[in-house]
């Protein structure tokens, strides 16, 4: 029998632990983009109706390219990543 086949309950425990963060950390990765998109959509729409007198909806490639600029030397996708394995 491989020494290894044998996984202790610390292991597995351990294991499912990293999974759950994982998934956790995805789910507030998702939820912190969207919270940044509506932002973003919101201040534009709201900033061109003050100064033009009608808001102006960003198309989905203004906004991709918005989120993926650097914030501190990482945007934000990697940002959050690096903090996780922190």
């Amino acid at each position: 029998m491989c020494a290894r086949a044998h996984v202790t309950r610390l292991e597995e425990m351990q294991y499912n632990i990293r999974l759950t963060a994982g998934t956790l950390h995805g789910e507030a990765l998702a939820g912190m983009e969207e919270v940044n998109r509506n932002a973003y959509n919101k201040g534009l729409y709201e900033t061109s109706k003050d100064v033009v007198g009608y808001g102006v909806k960003p198309d989905e490639n203004e906004v991709k390219r918005v989120l993926a600029q650097p914030w501190k030397g990482e945007n934000f996708s990697e940002r959050v990543w690096n903090d996780r394995d922190r």
